[in-house]
């Protein structure tokens, strides 16, 4: 087992004195309470983001969002959506841009010359 640095213990540490000696330990593999609490800390934070991921990224995959800027790119929609709502779309007309039928029109016939004078 490897040793661990000496921070992580907290140092010597005195027994009950079980006979005329004190008797000293210095106790180099135990983990201090404090050093426990940092790496439980880190561990959850490592699983949190394991799982933000795994919750977050077909989200941004759905949207097109799923490059290395996406996430920037979600967090500013989401804050532009917060800060004003959009009532109405961009064209009134074109409600269904990719399944509704395109109308071809007929070109119009040219002017002639003497109603362009007038």
């Amino acid at each position: 087992m490897p040793e661990l640095p000496t921070e992580w213990s907290d140092g010597p540490t005195e027994l009950p004195d079980t006979s005329d000696n004190l008797q000293v330990s210095t106790r180099k593999h135990e983990l201090s309470r404090r050093w426990a609490l940092r790496l439980g800390a880190a561990g959850t934070a490592a699983v949190a983001v394991g799982v933000g991921r795994n919750l977050v990224m077909p989200s941004l995959t759905n949207r097109g969002l799923a490059n290395p800027t996406g996430f920037l790119d979600a967090a500013s929609i989401a804050l532009a959506d917060q800060l004003y709502t959009e009532v109405f779309p961009t064209s009134p007309l074109i409600l269904n841009p990719f399944t509704d039928p395109m109308p071809v029109l007929q070109a119009a016939r040219p002017l002639s010359p003497a109603q362009v004078a007038a």
